[in-house]
């Protein structure tokens, strides 16, 4: 068969808008918001990262070796064999209404108190993160979030088109002077915000947590300039010490959307999550999400729904929490031992410390070769809108086994040394430009 030559827009009789390139004919049909959708250059050094030589400091991927397998691998037979048919058909939009109950279960150990026609069952929380920006933002629209911030989130705005206008965090989460600050002047300026996005529970990347004290506070100041709340709570089971802190959620029932997920306490393989809304919004976020996928998977539902009643997930979960203590201790451990230069916060629950480099390095520029002396990790700069964050990393401790933390901290510390070194040879690196905010591979969420 002959091979076609890429058609000409001058000749194909394609109209001038889908004019595009000879890699992408189509290149000018595209709708603008997909002009910021670009893909990262460091994907292609995590697909080398991956390999087994390289310790990988960079993935909240949880360590599922933790999970009872061979159990797991009796319930799902269980589900087929006794509702099969139920599991592989078609389900209800808003997600098997046992398993919201069962949600409810798991929110009341946050202080969260709702019902099961509240939540809305997601693929995952990072559905829920797109459903609820696709009903909320118009484009230039103001979503304000943490400083720094989730990295998929901010790939979520930056996909429709919103600004997202950071706020400073400190040990105490989230600064409420700051965030009122912030509020004015946007209201001055006649921006329209339409979101607070927080992750109050060990915050990803930072690892803070939003104190009790000031949740009240930073609810209060929302409220009084008509701003929604986005609670993005993954980890919010995940502490090390001491009972889970009220969620936001638990002190305001129609100023919050709460997002919560089984990829951290279980397994994000069945990619379940759920977002909890007042009643008005709950139904615009159930057309929306049939919109998209129709219903989420009733398989999937069902594995967990199974699992959260005949196992002791109470148990695992408390499981994890000790074994991701160890793993912290251990990175926590290895960079006072291998770099005593850098500075860090010392999580008490999640998956990440957040490592400020010694002053002159840029971490993006080190990536590669980091890499290449076998270690990976995520350079700040990914949990920015606008560029900054070129002075940190974020390593992550959930996955790796303590010897491998401690081994790929002291591989980090060389390529540091090294870089220092260049750094006092030939001058500090150029700062990093702003550029577009990268949605995450599944190894970088």
């Amino acid at each position: 068969m002959t091979a076609q030559p890429v058609p000409d827009s001058e000749t194909s009789g394609l109209p001038t808008s889908a004019a595009g390139t000879r890699l992408d004919p189509w290149l000018g049909a595209y709708a603008q918001r997909t002009h910021g959708m670009r893909a990262s250059e460091i994907r292609a050094l995590f697909a080398v990262a991956n390999r087994p030589e390289v310790v990988s400091l960079a993935g909240g991927m949880p360590f599922l070796d933790g999970l009872p397998l061979d159990v797991l691998g009796q319930l799902a037979q269980r589900v087929v064999a006794e509702r099969g048919l139920q599991a592989l058909q078609y389900g209800s939009g808003q997600g098997d209404e046992t398993l919201r109950e069962q949600i409810l279960d798991v929110m009341r150990l946050e202080g969260i108190e709702a019902h099961p026609d509240d939540v809305v069952v997601t693929t995952g929380s990072q559905q829920a993160l797109d459903l609820v920006t696709r009903i909320f933002v118009d484009p230039g629209d103001v979503v304000v979030a943490e400083a720094p911030s989730y990295v998929g989130a901010l790939g979520v705005f930056r996909a429709y088109q919103a600004d997202v206008v950071h706020v400073p965090i400190d040990a105490d989460g989230l600064v409420p002077d700051e965030l009122e600050s912030t509020l004015a002047a946007l209201a001055r300026a006649g921006r329209r915000v339409k979101l607070l996005y927080t992750v109050p529970n060990f915050h990803n990347p930072a690892g803070v947590s939003l104190s009790v004290e000031r949740r009240p506070q930073i609810l209060e100041i929302a409220r009084r300039y008509g701003v929604l709340v986005l609670e993005d709570n993954p980890y919010g089971l995940l502490g090390f010490d001491g009972d889970p802190v009220p969620a936001l959620r638990s002190l305001d029932d129609d100023g919050v959307l709460y997002l919560g997920s089984f990829s951290k306490t279980f397994a994000p393989g069945y990619r379940v999550g759920w977002v909890v809304a007042p009643h008005a919004v709950r139904e615009k976020l159930v057309l929306a999400s049939e919109s998209a996928i129709l219903c989420p998977s009733n398989a999937s539902q069902l594995a967990i729904s199974t699992y959260l009643s005949t196992f002791d997930w109470r148990g695992q979960v408390k499981s994890y929490r000790e074994l991701y203590r160890e793993r912290r201790d251990a990175m926590v451990s290895a960079l006072g031992e291998h770099l005593p230069e850098a500075s860090w916060n010392v999580p008490t629950g999640g998956f990440y410390v957040w490592v400020r480099l010694p002053e002159g390095l840029d971490a993006k520029d080190m990536l590669p070769r980091a890499v290449t002396a076998r270690v990976a990790y995520v350079p700040g700069t990914a949990f920015y809108f606008d560029g900054q964050g070129a002075d940190h990393v974020r390593l992550s401790f959930c996955y790796p086994t303590p010897e491998r933390i401690r081994e790929g901290v002291r591989r980090l510390a060389t390529v540091v040394a090294g870089e220092r070194e260049l750094v006092e040879l030939f001058g500090t690196s150029a700062a990093v430009p702003a550029d577009a905010v990268q949605a995450p591979g599944p190894d970088v969420a």
